[in-house]
């Protein structure tokens, strides 16, 4: 009995750490989702631009 409630905040803790390792991955995955999606848009802008350009000449 000594054991387990030795134990149980070792468990919780890393039941903590896994949870909060699983959330910063996630806000990561979304910051680099925003990134890619922010890139998509710049690239996106630049194409109008040229296209633009092109039927101004």
């Amino acid at each position: 009995m000594f054991m387990i409630k030795m134990l149980l905040p070792i468990v919780n803790l890393k039941s903590q750490i896994t949870s909060q390792i699983s959330y910063s991955s996630q806000i990561i995955s979304l910051l680099k989702f925003k990134l890619l999606a922010k890139k998509l848009h710049i690239n996106c802008l630049l194409w109008k631009k040229r296209e633009i350009n092109k039927r101004s000449l």
